[in-house]
């Protein structure tokens, strides 16, 4: 198995469950505040794509993230940014349909991302000081910085549905 089919794969097995757990949730469920410092599922979700739309797009190609591209004003959150703050999650508002189109594109083009590396891609040093990981081999920041951070947000999905008394993970 090549690199990037490994890559890919975890990154779309990521992405089926987060998008398996939140498919068949209502509007109220989704935007649903938990007490604490947790967020709504509508504020993890957004947060999945568009931190996936910066890290690919910003972090590892030197673009402009869609969102504030080609995308902006049409993703679908109520106020779109990569990060997540307590203040943004108790607020942002999800068009659930608009939002899925965008995801949908975001995370499409993150696996055509993937398909199109070489290996010597995969070694290409990352400058990762913004987020404070200095620099790291794009290999290492598509498994730790793309794939952990999306399974540890499914995660999060499945522990606010579970205090709602919903089932969190599909299995």
């Amino acid at each position: 198995m090549k690199a990037n089919d490994m890559i890919r794969d975890s990154i779309q097995s990521s992405i089926r469950l987060m998008k398996g757990m939140t498919a068949e949730m209502t509007d109220e469920e989704l935007h649903w505040n938990p007490p604490g410092t947790a967020h709504s599922v509508a504020a993890i979700y957004a947060h999945a794509a568009l931190s996936t739309d910066w890290q690919i797009h910003s972090l590892f190609e030197g673009e402009t993230p869609r969102f504030a591209g080609n995308w902006a004003g049409k993703t679908g959150v109520s106020d779109p940014q990569p990060n997540q703050t307590l203040e943004w999650a108790q607020t942002v508002q999800l068009d659930m349909p608009v939002f899925q189109e965008y995801a949908t594109a975001i995370f499409d083009e993150t696996l055509a991302y993937c398909d199109n590396l070489s290996d010597e891609d995969f070694v290409r040093p990352i400058d990762l000081s913004v987020i404070d990981a200095g620099e790291q081999p794009l290999s290492w920041c598509l498994s730790v910085v793309v794939v952990n951070h999306l399974n540890q947000l499914a995660g999060e999905i499945s522990a606010v549905k579970g205090v709602q008394g919903l089932k969190g993970y599909p299995f």
